[in-house]
Parts: structure tokens; C-alpha cells; sequence
């Protein structure tokens, strides 16, 4: 795999047979939890498994209600309307070097507080300090927002990589929603319909769903 690799689910948009497994209604979040259990399994079994860091990362927050105001913080951005945060969202730091069942919120582990405030920009700011810095550790300059990004690394706090890692359950047997058998045939967006364009013409020519 190359260092950086994204996997994003299957919105319904017929890229890939089988059902939709984004976590997002209509569909059966099963499915979703399901991708997720199998991409973690793969990277367990693989030989690099002690150089992997694993994010999952939602893009909201479902719903539930957040105590925390975000208008507690103003995250630094160059557009003023973008200087703001929303409710938190869920996220996972999975890795050999990451300590086991840990959980931060309510409870900081003895870190300082202020390097565990955590946005979607934190994932750019951990790439670029593990691949892009240089000779004296210096962090290129990405966006003032990335910039002043906590990254994530202060949460592998392992001083070697532990052993104790298991694999995770799959659900068996999960059914198909007859909906999703057709893929979301109805309701098409303007994005969906281009989507679904783009798929047909590279599967003319050739090209493998995977390598899309």
C-alpha cells in the first residue's frame, strides 16, 4: 500500500456489487461496521501492522446530543466563515502503538489538555509530520488551520508495539435490503448520476472497479 491510503465506503452509487456499507441512512449500518471489522482484520494479518496507524473517522455526529458547546473553541482558519467548529464527531486511533481501551474526553490519561483538541485537519497535520518534515523536524506549511492543527501522535503512547491486538468480529449473514438491490435506482442525485457515468465509461475501457 502507498503511506497514505483512503478507503471510503460504497454510498450506493453501484462502483462495487454488494450492498451500500457507508453507515448512513437508508442503509444497514451492519454493512458498514462490517467494512470496517474486515479493513482492520486485513491490516492485523498484514507484515506492517507495527507501522500502521488507523483512523476512522466520522463525518458526523448521529444525532445524539453533544454537552459539550462548540462555541467554547475558534479554530484558526483563513476564511472567517469557516472559524468555527460543530458537534464533535466520533473518531478512532487505532494502532500497536496506541495504548489499549483508552478513551479521551472527561478523562485525559495525564496528557495536557490542550494538545487533545482534535479536528478532521489533525489527520493532514499527522501526515505531515511523519512523511513531510525535515531534517530538523520542521512541519511544512499546509493552511493556517493545518497549521495550528494538534496532530495525532501525542495519542501513541506505547513505548514498543503491543502484542495483545485481536480481530475483530464480522456480522454474519446480514441481510440486503431490497432497496438496496437496486442501488438507489431512484432518487438519483446530479453527483450520483455523474458518478454512475464515470463508472460505466472506465469499465468500458478497461479499467478495474478497484483501480477507480
Amino acid at each position: 500500500m502507498p503511506n497514505v491510503s483512503f478507503v471510503d465506503p460504497d454510498f450506493g452509487i453501484s462502483v462495487f456489487p454488494g450492498p451500500p456499507n457507508d453507515d448512513h441512512p437508508r442503509h444497514d449500518i451492519r454493512h458498514g461496521q462490517n467494512l470496517v471489522s474486515r479493513v482492520y482484520n486485513a491490516l492485523l494479518g498484514s507484515p506492517k501492522w507495527n507501522q500502521t496507524l488507523l483512523f476512522i473517522i466520522y463525518d458526523e455526529h448521529g444525532g445524539y446530543y453533544d454537552h459539550v458547546s462548540p462555541r467554547q473553541f475558534t479554530p484558526v482558519d483563513s476564511d472567517p466563515e469557516f472559524a468555527n467548529y460543530g458537534p464533535r464527531v466520533p473518531a478512532f486511533i487505532i494502532s500497536p502503538w496506541a495504548g489499549r481501551q483508552m478513551a479521551y474526553g472527561s478523562t485525559t490519561h495525564g496528557l495536557p489538555l490542550e494538545r487533545l483538541r482534535f479536528d478532521h485537519t489533525s489527520i493532514l497535520r499527522t501526515i505531515l509530520r511523519r512523511f513531510c518534515a525535515d531534517a530538523a523536524g520542521g512541519v511544512p506549511s499546509m493552511t493556517p488551520r493545518v497549521d495550528s492543527a494538534n496532530d495525532l501522535s501525542v495519542l501513541l503512547t506505547e513505548p514498543q508495539p503491543r502484542t495483545d491486538c485481536t480481530p475483530a468480529p464480522v456480522i454474519p449473514n446480514v441481510p440486503v435490503e431490497f432497496k438496496d438491490h437496486f442501488m438507489l435506482e431512484e432518487d438519483h442525485s446530479e453527483l450520483q448520476d455523474q458518478l454512475n457515468a464515470m463508472v460505466l465509461k472506465a469499465r468500458e475501457s478497461g479499467l478495474k472497479p478497484e483501480e477507480l
